[in-house]
This record gives C-alpha cells, sequence and structure tokens, in this order.
C-alpha cells in the first residue's frame, strides 16, 4: 500500500487529465472511479471524467506492480469511513491474477482457477513466434512483439472451469521472416493468467463499511 501523501499526489496528478489512454494490461490498476471506460480496443483502453461525479475524498491503492489486488487493512477501511464529508465508500473487486517468471524460451507450470474466463498474456519483447496452450488446448499465439518492460501482448482467452489447470508457453525462433534473426531489446517475460474481470465498482455506505473488509480489492476511496 502507498502513504496517503503519495497517492493524494498521484491521484491530483491524473485527475488533472479530462482523458486517459491507457496501455491494456493484466496487472494495471483501475483508473479512479471519477472515470468511465468509454472505448476499449486490443492495445488501448479509453477512460474519461464522468459529469458530476463525486469528489474523492482519499484514494487507498492496494496490491503490487504485478497483482492489482489484495485485501485492504480493516482499519483502513474503517479510517475512510470516517473521514470528514464522505458519503460513500467505493472499491473495485479484483481477483488473484498468477504471474509466471520466464527463465528460458518455454514454460509448464499449474495454477488455481475459479470457473469463468480467463485472459493468458505475455510480457516484453520477442522476435519468433510465442504459444500459449491450456491443459493442451490452443489459446492463441503472436510474434515479432518489441515491447517495454512491464508492457504485455495479450495471447488469447478461453473459459476454464474450477480447479487446477496447467498452462504452457512456447517461442520458436528462426524462420525466414524479416526481423527473426535481430536482438529483442528486452527480455520475454512473464507470463500472466489472468480472470477476465469487468473493473466494476462497488459502493457502500460508511455505516456499511465493514462490508469492505476482506474483500480482494484494487482500491478503495471515500467520496463525498
Amino acid at each position: 500500500m502507498r502513504n496517503v501523501e503519495e497517492t493524494a499526489a498521484r491521484l491530483a496528478a491524473i485527475k488533472a487529465y479530462r482523458t486517459l489512454v491507457l496501455r491494456r494490461s493484466p496487472v494495471a490498476s483501475r483508473p479512479p472511479s471519477a472515470y468511465r471506460l468509454v472505448e476499449r480496443r486490443h492495445w488501448y483502453e479509453v477512460w474519461q471524467l464522468r459529469p458530476g461525479a463525486p469528489r474523492i475524498l482519499e484514494h487507498l491503492s492496494l496490491g503490487t506492480e504485478t497483482d492489482p489486488g489484495a485485501i485492504p487493512r480493516c482499519g483502513e477501511v474503517l479510517r475512510l469511513a470516517r473521514l470528514a464529508g464522505v458519503r460513500r465508500l467505493v472499491g473495485v473487486p479484483r481477483e488473484h491474477v498468477a504471474v509466471f517468471p520466464l527463465s528460458g524460451s518455454s514454460l509448464e507450470t499449474r495454477f488455481h482457477a475459479t470457473p469463468g474466463r480467463y485472459e493468458v498474456w505475455v510480457g516484453g519483447s520477442f522476435l519468433g513466434r510465442v504459444s500459449a496452450t491450456v491443459d493442451g488446448r490452443r489459446v492463441g499465439s503472436a510474434r515479432h512483439q518489441l515491447e517495454w518492460t512491464g508492457q504485455f501482448v495479450e495471447l488469447g482467452s478461453l473459459r476454464l472451469g474450477g480447479g487446477d489447470h496447467t498452462v504452457a508457453l512456447r517461442y520458436a525462433g528462426g524462420g525466414w521472416r524479416p526481423g527473426t534473426h535481430g536482438v529483442a531489446p528486452f527480455p520475454l517475460g512473464p507470463l500472466v493468467v489472468a480472470p477476465f474481470e469487468s473493473r466494476r465498482l462497488v459502493s457502500v455506505a460508511p455505516a456499511n463499511a465493514r462490508s469492505l473488509c476482506g474483500r480482494r480489492l484494487d482500491w478503495v476511496e471515500a467520496v463525498g
């Protein structure tokens, strides 16, 4: 969790912009509640300030760089509920994101899923063809993507039942295509398996603040 001063400064810097054009990422945090999603494409999302959106009194960030969700300390949630002028507490439910570092050109590992749709992403740069499977089912592939570290390419999505599953990533270099024998500017990885989420907002009255305790959230805001 970030401290209050740092988070307030970041929030003020973000709200200076009416429109946010953000690179899609399975580990990115949802923009503050004052913004709404107006368009989503393969690579980018567009968010805009909502006219008449309630004033954000304080924004409590959760999660890490590789997992946007975490369970907030209940004391922090109750503190937000006691702020002067607070009318609602707003949060964003987020499921666990499975992140697997790559030490070579292939990976096969297990992860646990709840029933639903999942997306498979890979970070970094690669010149050849990267492909992914889950339980032997083809998810998708991509080739020749030169991305910064921390940027991700979506390989595909599929629906999964609850329980343990096996995800595999394969890299095939070489071939006759232009650029396949160059040097990728940034390393390949990590592999990310993330549940597809609408990033909907949940809103509770300050008197019901405890209902957010124990829930896995992207962030919590006190709004006036």
